[in-house]
């Protein structure tokens, strides 16, 4: 099943049909990506690990959405 899960957002992504999950903090001013995950539905369920683990970091003012598309340039960004 796992195989199946892999091939199928693999394929998702070269379509520019994978959802992306978008974590900003307003401190530190940064954006994160996280995926590619193969619905919406799926990255809702990853998204608290994401968000605890920043947390853990010291990140503050968090937000989340869902992007869809290819995979972002840069998995972190640094906004100024």
């Amino acid at each position: 099943m796992a195989f199946l899960k892999e091939a199928l957002t693999s394929l998702w992504q070269g379509l520019g049909l994978a959802t992306w999950l978008k974590i900003t903090t307003s401190q530190p001013p940064c954006t994160y990506y996280f995926g590619p995950f193969i619905n919406q539905a799926e990255a809702e369920r990853h998204k608290h690990a994401y968000i605890q683990d920043l947390e853990k970091e010291g990140a503050v003012g968090i937000t989340v959405s869902f992007e869809r598309g290819h995979t972002p340039k840069s998995l972190t960004e640094e906004d100024s």
